[in-house]
């Protein structure tokens, strides 16, 4: 979802700067035509906007990660039983039965 949202913004900023009439103010048009194609072969603004995504990344992913680790809801806890850790489904089926895995 995030590379459809960065490709479909530089598609947009192209097409809104190569029409000529896309500003109210033509002066502001003419001024603003065709600058995103110096924009794009800037190698800095390529970077600019790599570190911009990963920048408002990291929040998601520390929060997503405190919130597991310290505060995990159900689905958690059953999908880390499921992928084996803390003895797996079988050791939560087991204690059910009242029997210990071994």
């Amino acid at each position: 979802a995030y590379v459809l949202g960065v490709v479909l913004f530089i598609i947009g900023s192209l097409l809104h700067s190569t029409w000529p009439l896309s500003s109210f103010f033509t002066q502001v048009a003419y001024e603003y035509y065709d600058i995103t194609m110096v924009l794009y072969s800037n190698g800095i603004s390529w970077l600019v906007q790599i570190l911009v995504i990963v920048t408002l990344l990291v929040p998601d992913v520390i929060a997503k990660y405190l919130r597991r680790t310290y505060r995990p809801i159900p689905a958690d806890i059953l999908r880390e039983l499921d992928q084996g850790h803390g003895g797996g489904m079988a050791a939560l089926r087991d204690e059910g039965d009242g029997r210990r895995a071994v």
